[in-house]
């Protein structure tokens, strides 16, 4: 279980750093940046004769609301920087790392609902959130039936 520990901890490590680091990056500019980066965006795509192309891909008024509303990429960013916490914690051995992941990775699916009232629950992004929770439970909770001094593991 120590290996599966260790390779749950190196994902959570790349996942929660990449969302971090793009959640702050879009947290600092103001809305006036987003608007002009949408106005500039939508001309560009106009100027070379991919616009309807590209807005069948991208719904442009949805990405504005995301992106206006800053506080969400905060909070993102809180909560990415409490799941590797957590998971530095667990890979130390101390159970309070178990109790941040999981408490930021409910908050992760909550925090949508809460700040985009009018969103979508998304029930793939939930379901993966509680396998890899499972798993981490799996990995600090099982005790192996004996070591070779006859001793049991401990958390």
């Amino acid at each position: 279980m120590k290996t599966l520990l260790k390779v749950l901890c190196i994902l959570t490590f790349i996942y929660s750093g990449i969302t971090f680091i793009c959640s702050a990056v879009v947290a600092i500019p103001d809305e006036t940046f987003w608007t002009v980066f949408f106005e500039k965006f939508e001309e560009e795509l106009e100027n070379q004769g991919h616009q309807e192309q590209m807005l069948q891909l991208i719904d442009l008024d949805m990405a504005k609301i995301l992106f206006s509303n800053r506080s969400y990429f905060v909070f993102m960013a809180f909560l990415c920087a409490c799941s590797v916490v957590g998971a530095a914690f667990m890979l130390k051995k101390r159970i309070i790392g178990f109790h941040i992941y999981t408490l930021a990775h409910l908050l992760m699916i909550v925090l949508p609902l809460i700040i985009f009232r009018n969103m979508n629950f998304s029930i793939g992004g939930t379901i993966f959130s509680l396998i890899i929770i499972g798993l981490y439970a799996l990995a600090i909770f099982k005790k192996p039936a004996a070591d070779n001094d006859g001793g049991t593991y401990t958390y």
